[in-house]
């Protein structure tokens, strides 16, 4: 708590006539300084950290009041000495003085405790610490003391006493004792500033009630919804959503529940010549032939063609009728409608014989069976293909060298298509599989190259591309024909034809996933036929497609092959 005092010199001067120093003078004040703090009264700068400075002018201060005793009016003097006795403590104490200090916002750290302060004016004015305590042997007040014959001030404030002038020419030095302080009046004179104190506001505490209701509202929601679950499948049951009239509706289906009746399936109508309506007995049901014109494979002998009728009386009854089959048909339906009981019984021709090829009704009759069809039957669908001719041979190797130097000569344009017409033209095993070889290793390669291009092509001013962990250039301008990089107050121009493998590795990254089975696939064979390309980057290239275990849409180990075949 700060401590100001007013001076007023009128109360000092009165009555008595002899000049002496006022109290201004007396503590080396400016005249216009009517409430001085306690740095001022001893001559100290404001908010003076140094405990020893501040110790040295207040034993400057009091040598000098106790100088100018003998010249000075005893209540100018007493008055002054009792503004040095407050000033001194509340410098002294660290908390009164760190009060003073706020209240002109100094904020000083204290690190060390300060010591016991040692009271120069103890002869004069005793200090509060022995006035607490008053000893009992010690009379309360001399009659012939100028200072102690006035009330103290307390720390906050100094009164001017209304006692008569004492003749400091007369009065006697003050001993050193142990003579209590009595309490000093502030009441009067001296105006105190109250200590600024940070007032905490109170808060509020929420009340938990509000949370613990919604909270239990919560839990009780969530245990029936898991309740009812539980209840429906433990029962054995289910959640089914049915689609109604009125909507979609959820409903409870229990394993109980009646089954919906399987739909009854009719049977497939059998295809007829419109005079039999109904299925033929003893013939075997297969599958649609596609139609009359349809030409059924001949089988090894005559004999085994008996077990695909499954009725074997039908050849010899076939065979009977052959010589009346140049006759017409008329004739022969009529005889055969007339003879009832043999379309009853099931080893009649009528319902057994299988429909006659249509070949074989067009055929003369000549009395002898027609020769056996079968044959030009067989020449019709062969078993094994025939083998290619030389010229296809010529052919297919002359399309594989085309495209093996469209790749080797890196003609990018026309890669891909030339092993397209490979694949095409390939006749033999060996020519089908290195074809297949030559597309892979064509499609893979334009693929890698076309994510170069498109991330040249979406690359702008600004982007970094990290060709090493170390080193990282900055893409000036990009385009899809051509790139400029810039490191290290360098630029590097390159086409889209000149970038260099390092490059190249890095700008592909940009459009595809370089680290799965394709990518990489895609980046080694890309690699083998790059015009930057060296041995060091071929063998590389061998070892990524021998490593691979599948990529998709090609075989690694057939390409790192057709790698190694590059360089030899």
């Amino acid at each position: 708590m700060g401590l100001l005092f007013n001076l007023h010199e009128s109360t000092l001067l009165g009555g008595n006539a002899m000049p002496s120093p006022s109290i201004h003078e007396l503590l080396g004040l400016p005249a216009e300084v009517t409430r001085p703090n306690a740095y001022q009264i001893m001559g100290l700068e404001l908010g003076e950290p140094d405990p020893q400075k501040i110790q040295s002018a207040i034993q400057d201060r009091v040598r000098l009041l106790k100088k100018s005793k003998a010249s000075t009016s005893a209540e100018v003097w007493q008055k002054a000495a009792r503004a040095v006795q407050a000033a001194q403590k509340i410098l002294c104490d660290p908390d009164q003085k760190a009060a003073l200090d706020a209240q002109y916002g100094i904020v000083n750290d204290v690190t060390s405790e300060p010591k016991e302060p040692v009271d120069p004016l103890a002869a004069l004015l005793p200090s509060a610490k022995k006035s607490s305590q008053p000893p009992a042997s010690v009379p309360a007040q001399a009659p012939d003391s100028a200072i102690a014959s006035q009330p103290a001030a307390s720390a906050g404030a100094v009164s001017v006493p209304d006692s008569p002038s004492v003749d400091t020419s007369t009065s006697p030095q003050v001993p050193v004792s142990p003579r209590p302080v009595p309490e000093l009046n502030s009441s009067a004179e001296i105006d105190t500033r109250p200590q600024i104190q940070s007032r905490r506001t109170s808060r509020r505490r929420r009340s938990s009630t509000g949370n613990l209701v919604f909270g239990s509202l919560v839990l009780g929601l969530l245990l029936l919804i898991v309740g009812g679950f539980a209840f429906v499948f433990l029962n054995g049951g289910g959640i089914v959503v049915v689609n109604d009239d009125n909507g979609f509706a959820i409903n409870a289906a229990t394993e109980n529940a009646p089954s919906r009746p399987a739909q009854s399936t009719r049977a497939r109508p059998i295809d007829n010549d419109g005079v039999m309506t109904h299925p033929r007995q003893g013939r075997v049901e297969g599958p649609d032939l596609g139609g009359p014109d349809f030409d059924l494979p001949s089988m090894p002998n005559a004999s085994s063609s008996d077990s695909m009728t499954g009725n074997a009386s039908m050849t010899g009854s076939t065979a009977e009728e052959t010589p009346g089959m140049g006759q017409p048909s008329g004739p022969s339906m009529s005889d055969t409608a007339g003879s009832a009981p043999a379309m009853a019984t099931p080893d009649s021709s009528m319902d057994s014989a299988p429909d006659p090829a249509p070949g074989s009704m067009m055929a003369p009759s000549n009395g002898q069976p027609p020769p056996n069809s079968a044959t030009p039957l067989a020449n019709s669908t062969p078993d094994t293909p025939q083998p290619p001719s030389p010229q296809e041979i010529e052919n297919a190797e002359k399309a594989i060298t085309a495209s093996r130097s469209a790749i080797v000569q890196r003609n990018w344009a026309a890669m891909k298509s030339l092993a397209e017409t490979a694949e095409e033209k390939a006749a033999t095993d060996t020519q089908k599989q290195t074809a297949e070889t030559l597309y892979q290793f064509a499609d893979l390669a334009t693929y890698y190259r076309g994510a170069i291009q498109r991330a040249m092509a979406d690359l702008v001013s600004g982007n970094e591309i990290k060709l090493t962990d170390t080193m990282t250039f900055l893409v000036q301008r990009s385009s899809a024909d051509e790139i400029t990089l810039y490191r290290n107050k360098r630029q590097y121009e390159y086409t889209f034809e000149e970038v260099p493998l390092s490059v190249a590795h890095a700008l592909a990254p940009f459009q595809l996933d370089v680290s799965s089975p394709e990518g990489k696939a895609a980046k080694a064979v890309f690699q083998s036929i790059s015009e930057k390309a060296t041995p060091g980057h071929r063998a590389e290239s061998v070892k990524i497609l021998r490593d691979l275990e599948k990529v998709e849409g090609a075989d690694p180990k057939r390409l790192a092959d057709f790698v190694e075949s590059l360089s030899n």
